[in-house]
Protein backbone atom coordinates (compact mmCIF):
# COMPACT_ATOMS: atom_id res chain seq x y z
CA UNK A 1 0.00 0.00 0.00
CA UNK A 2 2.61 2.34 1.03
CA UNK A 3 4.67 1.22 -1.98
CA UNK A 4 1.01 2.51 -4.11
CA UNK A 5 0.74 5.88 -2.78
CA UNK A 6 4.55 6.94 -3.23
CA UNK A 7 4.14 5.80 -6.99
CA UNK A 8 1.15 7.90 -7.52
CA UNK A 9 2.90 10.74 -5.74
CA UNK A 10 5.87 10.17 -7.97
CA UNK A 11 4.65 9.55 -10.76
CA UNK A 12 1.04 12.26 -11.40
CA UNK A 13 0.11 10.96 -14.96
CA UNK A 14 -0.52 7.79 -13.05
CA UNK A 15 -1.99 9.37 -11.22
CA UNK A 16 -4.47 11.12 -13.87
CA UNK A 17 -4.70 7.59 -15.83
CA UNK A 18 -5.95 6.32 -12.47
CA UNK A 19 -8.35 9.29 -12.28
CA UNK A 20 -9.01 9.25 -15.91
CA UNK A 21 -9.81 4.89 -15.45
CA UNK A 22 -12.24 5.00 -13.18
CA UNK A 23 -14.32 7.99 -14.34
CA UNK A 24 -14.65 6.14 -17.46
CA UNK A 25 -15.81 3.12 -15.72
CA UNK A 26 -17.59 4.27 -12.77
CA UNK A 27 -20.94 5.29 -15.10
CA UNK A 28 -21.53 1.76 -16.34
CA UNK A 29 -19.78 -0.02 -12.71
CA UNK A 30 -22.36 1.38 -11.05
CA UNK A 31 -25.49 0.38 -12.89
CA UNK A 32 -24.53 -3.18 -13.16
CA UNK A 33 -26.47 -4.35 -9.67
CA UNK A 34 -29.39 -2.09 -10.34
CA UNK A 35 -30.32 -3.68 -13.28
CA UNK A 36 -29.75 -7.34 -12.01
CA UNK A 37 -33.24 -8.51 -12.63
CA UNK A 38 -33.44 -7.79 -15.99
CA UNK A 39 -31.21 -9.95 -18.16
CA UNK A 40 -31.52 -7.65 -21.16
CA UNK A 41 -30.71 -4.26 -19.49
CA UNK A 42 -27.83 -5.88 -17.32
CA UNK A 43 -26.44 -7.74 -20.87
CA UNK A 44 -26.11 -3.89 -22.24
CA UNK A 45 -24.88 -2.54 -19.25
CA UNK A 46 -21.83 -5.87 -19.44
CA UNK A 47 -21.57 -5.09 -23.16
CA UNK A 48 -20.68 -1.32 -22.62
CA UNK A 49 -18.72 -2.80 -19.67
CA UNK A 50 -16.57 -4.73 -22.55
CA UNK A 51 -16.29 -1.83 -24.90
CA UNK A 52 -15.03 0.50 -21.89
CA UNK A 53 -12.51 -2.31 -20.66
CA UNK A 54 -11.10 -2.47 -24.03
CA UNK A 55 -10.56 1.46 -24.31
CA UNK A 56 -9.33 2.23 -20.58
CA UNK A 57 -5.42 1.41 -20.34
CA UNK A 58 -4.13 -1.13 -18.36
CA UNK A 59 -2.83 0.79 -16.25
CA UNK A 60 -5.85 2.53 -15.00
CA UNK A 61 -7.65 -1.11 -14.78
CA UNK A 62 -5.78 -2.58 -12.15
CA UNK A 63 -5.81 0.13 -10.38
CA UNK A 64 -9.55 -0.38 -10.54
CA UNK A 65 -9.87 -3.93 -10.81
CA UNK A 66 -11.56 -4.34 -7.50
CA UNK A 67 -14.05 -1.94 -8.16
CA UNK A 68 -14.79 -3.52 -11.38
CA UNK A 69 -15.10 -7.02 -10.05
CA UNK A 70 -17.11 -6.04 -7.08
CA UNK A 71 -20.27 -6.63 -9.48
CA UNK A 72 -18.85 -9.27 -11.63
CA UNK A 73 -18.55 -11.66 -8.51
CA UNK A 74 -21.74 -11.41 -7.55
CA UNK A 75 -22.68 -11.84 -10.67
CA UNK A 76 -20.44 -15.05 -11.21
CA UNK A 77 -21.88 -16.02 -7.81
CA UNK A 78 -25.87 -16.31 -9.11
CA UNK A 79 -24.89 -17.83 -12.19
CA UNK A 80 -24.14 -20.97 -10.11
CA UNK A 81 -26.84 -20.08 -7.82
CA UNK A 82 -29.75 -19.36 -10.43
CA UNK A 83 -28.81 -23.25 -12.36
CA UNK A 84 -28.10 -25.45 -9.42
CA UNK A 85 -31.05 -26.53 -7.23
CA UNK A 86 -30.97 -25.17 -3.53
CA UNK A 87 -29.99 -28.38 -1.59
CA UNK A 88 -29.49 -26.08 1.48
CA UNK A 89 -32.64 -26.46 4.43
CA UNK A 90 -34.94 -23.90 5.56
CA UNK A 91 -33.71 -23.02 9.36
CA UNK A 92 -36.10 -20.80 11.43
CA UNK A 93 -34.17 -17.38 12.48
CA UNK A 94 -34.90 -16.05 15.87
CA UNK A 95 -38.46 -14.80 15.30
CA UNK A 96 -39.63 -18.11 13.60
CA UNK A 97 -39.72 -17.12 9.95
CA UNK A 98 -38.02 -19.44 7.31
CA UNK A 99 -35.49 -18.40 5.30
CA UNK A 100 -32.89 -19.95 2.74
CA UNK A 101 -29.24 -20.29 3.45
CA UNK A 102 -29.28 -19.59 -0.44
CA UNK A 103 -29.79 -16.27 -1.53
CA UNK A 104 -29.85 -15.22 -5.54
CA UNK A 105 -28.26 -11.64 -5.73
CA UNK A 106 -28.68 -11.51 -9.58
CA UNK A 107 -31.08 -13.46 -10.96
CA UNK A 108 -30.74 -12.61 -14.20
CA UNK A 109 -27.45 -14.59 -14.68
CA UNK A 110 -29.85 -17.54 -15.07
CA UNK A 111 -30.08 -15.93 -18.63
CA UNK A 112 -27.12 -17.22 -21.11
CA UNK A 113 -26.25 -14.48 -22.83
CA UNK A 114 -26.49 -12.33 -19.81
CA UNK A 115 -24.20 -14.55 -18.14
CA UNK A 116 -22.13 -14.78 -20.97
CA UNK A 117 -21.39 -11.43 -21.17
CA UNK A 118 -20.52 -11.15 -17.66
CA UNK A 119 -17.88 -14.18 -18.05
CA UNK A 120 -16.80 -12.27 -21.51
CA UNK A 121 -16.12 -9.16 -19.65
CA UNK A 122 -14.47 -10.65 -16.61
CA UNK A 123 -11.96 -12.63 -19.17
CA UNK A 124 -11.41 -9.53 -21.02
CA UNK A 125 -10.56 -7.79 -17.91
CA UNK A 126 -8.28 -10.36 -16.93
CA UNK A 127 -6.39 -10.63 -20.36
CA UNK A 128 -6.23 -6.86 -19.98
CA UNK A 129 -4.43 -6.76 -16.31
CA UNK A 130 -3.73 -10.56 -15.25
CA UNK A 131 -0.13 -10.65 -15.03
CA UNK A 132 -0.35 -7.15 -12.35
CA UNK A 133 -2.72 -8.84 -9.86
CA UNK A 134 -2.11 -9.71 -5.96
CA UNK A 135 -2.24 -13.40 -5.61
CA UNK A 136 -5.04 -12.63 -3.22
CA UNK A 137 -7.33 -11.44 -5.80
CA UNK A 138 -6.85 -14.33 -8.50
CA UNK A 139 -7.34 -16.84 -5.45
CA UNK A 140 -10.40 -14.57 -4.62
CA UNK A 141 -11.58 -15.20 -8.25
CA UNK A 142 -10.79 -18.91 -8.62
CA UNK A 143 -12.67 -19.56 -4.78
CA UNK A 144 -15.81 -18.29 -6.76
CA UNK A 145 -15.43 -19.54 -9.98
CA UNK A 146 -15.68 -23.41 -8.48
CA UNK A 147 -19.24 -23.49 -8.22
CA UNK A 148 -19.67 -22.49 -12.21
CA UNK A 149 -16.91 -24.86 -13.39
CA UNK A 150 -19.10 -28.00 -11.30
CA UNK A 151 -22.38 -26.80 -13.39
CA UNK A 152 -23.07 -29.62 -15.67
CA UNK A 153 -24.23 -29.69 -19.53
CA UNK A 154 -27.97 -29.68 -18.34
CA UNK A 155 -27.44 -26.69 -15.42
CA UNK A 156 -25.66 -25.07 -18.06
CA UNK A 157 -24.70 -24.47 -21.87
CA UNK A 158 -21.15 -24.70 -23.02
CA UNK A 159 -20.88 -20.77 -23.29
CA UNK A 160 -21.71 -20.32 -19.71
CA UNK A 161 -19.27 -23.35 -18.45
CA UNK A 162 -15.78 -22.55 -18.95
Amino acid sequence: MDSAVAQLLSDPTAAQQNADAFQRLKPVCSQLLYRRSDAQQLQQCLNELHRTLADVPPRGLVRCYDYVTYPLLFMLDGIAATRTPTAAPHTASSNGASSSAVSLAVPAMKNDRAAESMLDGMLLLLERVGSSLEVDQVLLLLQRLVAVLQLTPEQATEEVRP
